[in-house]
């Protein structure tokens, strides 16, 4: 044992002679009993199964300085005598930014310290997590010029790059390559599983922790998942009982999911899968390979743990294939966002983004198996607006095309086309949407009732694409058919049905000849129901009372639309940002209200401050949004008629002043 040997060496260097089993005490006692002060200092205290204590002299002279990654080392400190309630314990978490900065650049003699290198330098070290030994490392590296600073700070995400990281070595360093520093937490946990089952859990999760995000991991995602495994059986039944057609379809995950998530804490029942990853975590944390918050009990690793945790596997196909189960598992099967869908998309994002690099034979999921997997990553990315949400899909799309053969025309590959046609929708391609929705719809019209819920969504999506591709007409004769069939199958308070009545609204409004009349009245029912089991700031519920405003004024009806917009834009103030669109959107039409009922003030003062923050924001957005555009040019006519009109604020005509829809984003 390394203490037990440095202590043999304490002794030798004060010439005390001992039998080999009295080394220990007698060099304690030796210390404890002297008369000058001594700092004995007990380096890398990293084994969980020793007790540090029994190394520990008792001496007033002596003091003691113990390292260690151990995160209950805690109890080995003194208490503090400044401070009875404290103890001398001190976590260290990295250089601060200064001092990192500094030891990169020191030995890097041939960069230039100008600002763009501090720069530069500044990037490296943030990304190392200004850990010590790795700034060293890549210092090292700038050094011998293999990377200048600039090229360092940009290929910092390449795998090439974290891999030589980690196995460089350094002279300066006692481990020498930051790997090894990883390496001996691992092998201590080998080393323990003989005899503590729970320590072997502990790698297998930190296996599949390496294709997770390496940040904010919550236990809640395996719970889910445990929780849905049954449900999949069930459904599933016999395998042999299965048709072709349930072969094809993706949409629900299988068995083979259900086993992948078993390849971790195996099959037992939920509380003892529970207590058990508790106990992998707890060793993990114990040894500093992942750091748990104590508030809500997640898991985040070291950017550098994180890329190590892969590099060390043989077999990362296997390890992907249980992380990306375990993720589709836990989102139970549904489309529709929940509270749960922000913490879980961006473990989403990265077990997609890593899949790509993975092809290890029969270790990676059979393609259909990865459709299922892709297919329900696909929904709750979608739901949170997630910038991979295309880049999936369409490779969804591909992949289910392979594994569908003749068959893809009727299952499985409509339903990825589906969903990518609503994901162009989403991301503003309305051109790729139209096309696609237009084949998924003549599929699913081929294949199923009017009142099939997924021919109707299809039929509702493609409508919705005409509308934005300004196929008024086209989108009208859709949503006129939607609309009969749920009237006929749903309930009055269905959200469909009155999603497909708010977008019919919406049509009415803006077609050639428009037909303000039959929008009221589709609008005020929408809006009637949705105020009885809507919150009153509910986005669905005041964007119906907003599209209902505009029918009023477009229906010349001002007191009305005065009224409702006024209400919209005060609950906008409270519950949405200066310079969220929809806000800006409500602020917009009732400025063309005002300015249609004779309140050019108002209606100036008001469009004025719309496109004041629509500038404002648009440094952001470094292109002009459609609304701004459509504001710009109201106050352009605006002041154009001001300009000739022989009264200071002489109202215009709204509707040859403005022709757009001012419609909620």
């Amino acid at each position: 044992m390394a203490v037990r040997a440095d202590l043999r060496r304490i002794s030798r260097l004060y010439d005390w002679t001992f039998g080999d089993d009295n080394v220990l005490d007698g060099v304690k006692d030796r210390l404890a009993s002297s008369t000058t002060p001594i700092l004995l200092i007990l380096d890398n205290c990293d084994d969980s199964t020793v007790d540090y204590n029994r190394y520990i002299p008792n001496g007033d002279q002596v003091t003691v300085l113990l390292t260690t990654r151990l995160s209950n080392a805690r109890k080995y400190a003194s208490a503090d005598p400044q401070d009875a309630g404290k103890k001398l314990f001190l976590r260290l978490d990295g250089l601060d930014p200064d001092a990192a900065v500094n030891l990169l650049m020191e030995p890097s003699e041939t960069q230039d310290r100008d600002h763009d290198s501090f720069a530069d330098a500044g990037r490296i070290v943030k990304a190392l997590d200004f850990h010590p030994l790795a700034i060293t490392v890549a210092g090292s590296l700038i050094q011998s010029a293999v990377y200048s600073l600039k090229e360092y700070a940009n290929a910092l995400d390449s795998r090439l790059a974290q891999a030589e990281l980690l196995d460089t070595e350094s002279e300066q360093a006692r481990y020498k390559k930051v790997s090894a520093t990883f390496k001996v937490s691992a092998e201590a946990l080998a080393q323990l599983g003989s005899t503590d089952t729970s320590a072997l859990d502990a790698l297998a999760l930190l296996d599949i922790l390496a294709f997770m995000h390496h940040q904010d991991v919550h236990e809640e995602i395996f719970v889910r998942a445990w929780s849905y495994e049954d449900v999949i059986l069930l459904s599933w039944g016999e395998e042999d009982e299965l048709d072709e057609e349930a072969e094809l379809d993706i949409r629900y995950l299988s068995p083979w999911h259900v086993a992948q998530c078993r390849r971790f804490l195996h099959s037992r029942p939920l509380d003892e899968r529970m207590h058990a990853f508790r106990k992998a975590r707890a060793h993990l944390d114990r040894l500093s390979l992942v750091n748990v918050d104590p508030a809500t009990k997640s898991v985040s690793l070291h950017s550098l743990v994180y890329a190590w945790a892969r590099a060390r596997l043989q077999r990362p196909g296997e390890a992907w294939a249980s992380a990306a189960s375990i993720l589709a598992l836990s989102t139970e099967g549904r489309k529709d966002r929940q509270p749960f869908s922000d913490r879980l998309v961006r473990h989403l994002e990265t077990s997609f983004q890593f899949a790509s690099g993975l092809r290890d034979g029969a270790i990676f999921p059979p393609q259909r198996e990865l459709c299922r997997i892709w297919y329900r990553f696909a929904w709750q990315m979608y739901r949170t607006s997630s910038t991979e949400t295309i880049a999936l899909c369409e490779q969804l799309v591909e992949r289910t095309k392979d594994c569908c053969g003749k068959s893809c025309t009727e299952v499985g590959l409509v339903d990825a086309q589906y969903i990518l046609g609503i994901a162009y929708l989403k991301n503003g391609q309305v051109k790729e949407a139209v096309e696609q929705l237009e084949h998924v719809v003549q599929i699913r019209e081929s294949l199923a009732e009017d009142d099939d819920p997924d021919r109707l969504a299809s039929q509702h999506a493609l409508a919705t694409a005409y509308y934005r591709n300004e196929q008024i007409a086209q989108a009208i004769e859709l949503l006129v058919h939607v609309v009969k069939v749920q009237q006929k199958r749903l309930a009055v308070n269905d959200p469909d049905r009155l999603s497909s009545q708010h977008e019919l609204a919406r049509a009415y409004l803006d077609a050639d000849n428009g037909h303000p009349a039959q929008a009221v009245e589709l609008l005020e029912h929408v809006v009637r129901v949705r105020k009885k089991i809507l919150l009153e700031d509910h986005p669905s519920r005041l964007a119906s009372q907003h599209e209902l405003a505009r029918a009023y004024l477009d229906d010349g009806q001002l007191g009305l639309a005065t009224e409702l917009l006024e209400h919209v834009v005060r609950v906008q103030e409270k519950s949405l940002l200066e310079d969220h669109a929809n806000r800006l959107a409500s602020q917009h039409v009732l400025a063309r209200v005002y300015w249609a009922d004779g309140q050019g003030q108002r209606a100036l003062d008001l469009i004025q401050h719309v496109v004041a923050v629509w500038q404002t924001k648009q440094s952001k957005l470094q292109v002009d949004h459609p609304l701004q555009i459509q504001s710009e040019r109201f106050l352009a006519n605006m002041l154009e008629k001001l300009a000739v009109s022989d009264e200071a604020l002489d109202p215009v005509d709204s509707s040859s002043a403005d022709h757009d829809p001012g419609e909620q984003a």
